[in-house]
């Protein structure tokens, strides 16, 4: 019996097989990230908030990242030309 012929009598087989597959890709995938990152110390705690909210590696890096986006936008620049409010005193008329 050829590939072929036997691809033909048990597609649907092959279909199901391929289908779990995929299924469990997708839901594996991130777990396993998650374990991962969870074992490189990126969780552990390095600072805390005024109010005792921890800052973790995650937190650091996700600014960091955030930071690079914005100075490759150009945002510094774009900030320069907003002028800040010397008082936010309500004027007496």
């Amino acid at each position: 019996m050829s590939l072929v012929k036997w691809f033909r009598k048990n597609n649907k087989k092959v279909m199901a097989v391929v289908v779990v597959i995929i299924m469990f890709g997708f839901v594996a995938g991130p777990i396993i990230r998650r374990l991962g990152r969870s074992r490189t110390g990126q969780n552990q705690t390095v600072a805390y908030f005024a109010d005792n909210k921890e800052i973790t590696g995650n937190d650091l890096t996700a600014a960091r990242r955030e930071l690079e986006v914005l100075k490759m936008l150009g945002a510094n620049e774009m900030l320069r030309g907003v002028g800040v409010p010397l008082s936010r005193m309500p004027s007496s008329a």
